[in-house]
């Protein structure tokens, strides 16, 4: 059922929308000692919970921002749309610019997680693509292929 081209389109998109996201979560909090040291910062950055601590109060404001900015613009696929550009951003900005201290590492961890786009989780975003007997096959899929995809392109960086 998948390999029709319109559901195959939505199935992409949802793929795209959902790596830069991914790669802030799972590349960049999880791997924050490694990336941080690739990155030139002196400081140790270590403490789980401190580096997961901002990622999700980022998370919360970004929740709140995204329904505001959805509500403001009357479309959540424009609202989807601008916060995707600033996670690009972001994302691109975590990985390019050197940083001195680990305060300025954990305030992009906040500002990339706030980004509003945070608040519409890939999987949600993909499960509101499909009928309900792709709801939950084509989402989880999704998942695997950005989680892989990422982890392929973070094993193979420069950083």
């Amino acid at each position: 059922m998948l390999f029709n081209w319109d559901r195959f389109k939505r199935y992409l998109n949802s793929i795209l929308i959902g790596l830069p996201i991914w790669y802030s979560l799972g590349i960049v909090v999880t791997f924050s000692p490694e990336v941080t040291k690739a990155l030139g910062i002196t400081e140790a950055v270590t403490g789980v919970r401190f580096r997961v601590f901002w990622f999700y109060c980022g998370i919360t404001v970004g929740s709140v921002a995204n329904g505001l900015l959805s509500q403001l613009l009357r479309s959540r696929k424009l609202a989807v749309g601008s916060s995707l550009s600033a996670t690009v951003i972001l994302a691109w900005t975590e990985s390019s610019i050197a940083f001195t201290t680990a305060a300025e590492f954990y305030t992009l961890v906040f500002a990339s997680a706030s980004a509003p786009r945070i608040g519409r989780w890939f999987c949600t975003v993909a499960a509101e693509q499909f009928g309900t007997n792709l709801h939950a096959t084509l989402p989880l899929r999704c998942r695997n292929f950005v989680r892989g995809a990422t982890c392929r392109w973070w094993r193979y960086s420069t950083i």
